[in-house]
Formats: structure tokens, C-alpha cells, sequence
């Protein structure tokens, strides 16, 4: 099948969409089709694009003005779209974009559109019933996303809760052991590690503060603008915190492989790029299953959106604000067996379900009997 996925932003990108997108087409790839990603500006050469975030497919990459899809609407741009997905003869179309998902499904073409917000926040009662009477067109054909909870909160309209279809986040199979050697790494008993952005709600003053509190521990964070690790930085009150800035994705995994223990203590407001909205109840974060695939113990917030995919059989999962069970956990995983028992246990678990294999696999499987267009 010949698969045109529509993306629109720059190559390559900090944000974890970009990787989400890169890693689903290598995903659709390994499974047979052929795919096109029709994307803004290309910032490097594609080859080291692919470098970049480890794929290692034949992805073709085509630019085009996506801007009609983000801001208002010219006709003529979209003539000028559909011409340029005309000529790549696509069998399918995948998007994360609404307007691009809603606009050229009543075009005819077929649409399997992923969401991973609330698309009918802050919209009016009009707006909200508007939306959901075009999304619910035949030729959307599925609607992806990423939690329960998520398809509770868009699928009020039947029609559209039945054509949901959850597929959780999801990551790379290891590549390698490869590790690295950590700032003061000897000094302490336990390297903890934590990956991501620093943004509101990610629990980085919960990591300092549990810090201050378990000295022998060394705390690494990864990632993070310029001014996010500055504004931390004034904080921290302790000498076994580290921050590392931020690191290409492709070289996460060498971190990973280098800690004992890793942590992800959201919190009940849990902001995205720019420390804005809150995703904590329906969110299915990359790190989460980066973290599985890395095959190490991890500490995780016990919030009820992430009991969809974890439980206390793969990670220890205390109270998101709760200091002295954040603590209390991390010493417990002073024993080493407990660490690999639960490190087994998740990295087992992913294979299972949550490579990006299968996650593509399982959204292709509940739409192999469309027909293509002509």
C-alpha cells in the first residue's frame, strides 16, 4: 500500500511528535508499504535526518507550504496540495492535523487521522457538535489515540468512539549497550536518571527535592532548553544533581543504558512545548516506553492514565506528590534484585506490545479491508 503521511513541520525537531512521526513511517515500512512524508522545511540533508532519529527505511521526503492547515484557509493552496497528493497516487493518508484530516477526506481520499490532545477544548457548543458531525465522514476512516482516556474524552459522538481506536505510544528496540561515563559517576551509590523536557509538571522539583533528601544517590536529568536548565539550575541546593542538556534522540538510549534507576514523577498538571495546556489525564509519554526498552527499574507517578500501560509489576509507582513514597521508593531499589526483577519484567512487556512495530500493526489490522482510492 502506498501510504502518504501528511506532517507539514520542519525536519528534523526537538518535539516528540516529529519522533512519533519519523518512527510510525519506518514502522509502516517494515510492514510492506511505501510511504511519503509530505513535510515543511527540511533543516539538514535527509540522510542525516534519518541519522538522526535512527531510521533506517527508505523514506521519501517531499516539502510543500503546509501553513493553510495551521492558519487560515486559501483555496489555492489547497488546489496546489491535492495536485501534490494526486501525483504520489496514494492509496492511504495519515495525519495528525484536523483541518488536513477533515478538508481531504471530503475530497475523497482516505484518512486515518492520529490525535493526541483534546481536540474540542476551549471550542464552542456549535464548534464542538461542527467538528464532530465532519470527523464522523466515511472516509476517515480510523481515528487514533493514544490512551482510554483519551478516546473517552473525544468520543461522546458514537460514531466517532466507534471508529476510535487506541494504540498507546511507543519505542525503538534497543540498539545497543553501549553506555556512558557519567559526571562524578563513583562517587555515589546509584546513578538515577531522568530524560525529557523540563517543562511545568514534569516533577523536576519533586527529582531536587528528593535529592537534597537521598545524598548518595546522584541525580542525572537530560534534556531541556538553554533557559529551562538555567531557571532549575537556581534551585538546586545540592552538589549530586546534574544537568546534561540536551541530547540528539538517537543518543538517549547510551543515557539510559548508563542508569540504574529512572524517573518520571508527573505531576496532576502536566504542560507540553512552551509549559502550556495540560495533558496529564489522557497523555501516553514516549519516555514511559523508552524507558521499558531500556531494560532498567523505573519510578513512576501513579497517575490513572499511566495504570493503562504500567503497573506495579514493572515499576514501582508512587503518589505523584507525595516526597516520603517517592524517597521511600528509590531506596527500596537500593536492591539490586528487585531492579532487575522489575527492569525484566517492562522490557518483557514492551516487546510484547509497545515497539513501534507493533503499534503500527495494530492500527493497519482494523483497517486492511478498505478500499484504496481509484
Amino acid at each position: 500500500m502506498k501510504i502518504l503521511y501528511l506532517y507539514g513541520q520542519s525536519l528534523p525537531s526537538r518535539s516528540a511528535n516529529s519522533v512519533n512521526v519519523m518512527k510510525m513511517c519506518n514502522a509502516f515500512i517494515a510492514l510492506g508499504h511505501q510511504v511519503t512524508i509530505l513535510t515543511g522545511k527540511l533543516l539538514e540533508e535527509p540522510s542525516k535526518i534519518f541519522s538522526q532519529y535512527k531510521i533506517d527505511s527508505n523514506i521519501n521526503l517531499q516539502t510543500v507550504d503546509f501553513s493553510i492547515f495551521f492558519k487560515n484557509l486559501k483555496l489555492w493552496k489547497i488546489a496546489g496540495i491535492v495536485k501534490l497528493i494526486k501525483a504520489n497516487k496514494p492509496d492511504l493518508l495519515y495525519t495528525r492535523n484536523i483541518k488536513a484530516a477533515i478538508i481531504l477526506s471530503f475530497l475523497g481520499f482516505k484518512i486515518i487521522y492520529e490525535v493526541h490532545g483534546n481536540i474540542f477544548e476551549k471550542n464552542s457548543f456549535i464548534m464542538k457538535i461542527t467538528k464532530q458531525k465532519l470527523l464522523c465522514n466515511k472516509n476517515i476512516l480510523k481515528i487514533v489515540v493514544i490512551s482510554e482516556a483519551l478516546k473517552l474524552l473525544i468520543g461522546k459522538n458514537k460514531n466517532i468512539f466507534n471508529k476510535t481506536i487506541v494504540a498507546h505510544d511507543a519505542a525503538d528496540e534497543p540498539y545497543s549497550n553501549e553506555k556512558i561515563e557519567l559526571p562524578d559517576q563513583s562517587k555515589y551509590a546509584l546513578k538515577v536518571g531522568y530524560t525529557g523536557h523540563l517543562y511545568s509538571g514534569r516533577g523536576i522539583d519533586l527529582i531536587l527535592d528528593i535529592a537534597e533528601k537521598i545524598p548518595d544517590m546522584a541525580f542525572y536529568l537530560v534534556g531541556g532548553t538553554e533557559a529551562d536548565i538555567n531557571h532549575w539550575k537556581k534551585i538546586v541546593k545540592t552538589e549530586n544533581v546534574y544537568f546534561l542538556g540536551f541530547i540528539l534522540h538517537k543518543e538517549i538510549e547510551k543515557f539510559q543504558n548508563s542508569f540504574d534507576i529512572l524517573l518520571a514523577p508527573y505531576q496532576k498538571n502536566v504542560a507540553i512545548s512552551g509549559n502550556a495546556g495540560n495533558t496529564a489525564a489522557f497523555m501516553s509519554p514516549l519516555k514511559v516506553f523508552e524507558y521499558m526498552a531500556s531494560n532498567k527499574a523505573m519510578v513512576i507517578s501513579n497517575l490513572p492514565v499511566l495504570s493503562e500501560v504500567l503497573d506495579r509489576t514493572i515499576a514501582i509507582m508512587p503518589k505523584y506528590d507525595d516526597r516520603e513514597q517517592w524517597i521511600e521508593a528509590l531506596n527500596s531499589l537500593r536492591d539490586e534484585n528487585l531492579r532487575n526483577t522489575l527492569a525484566n519484567s517492562a522490557y518483557t512487556r514492551f516487546i510484547q506490545k509497545h515497539t513501534w512495530y507493533e503499534r503500527a500493526k495494530g492500527i493497519f489490522a482494523s483497517v486492511s479491508n478498505f478500499k484504496p482510492v481509484n
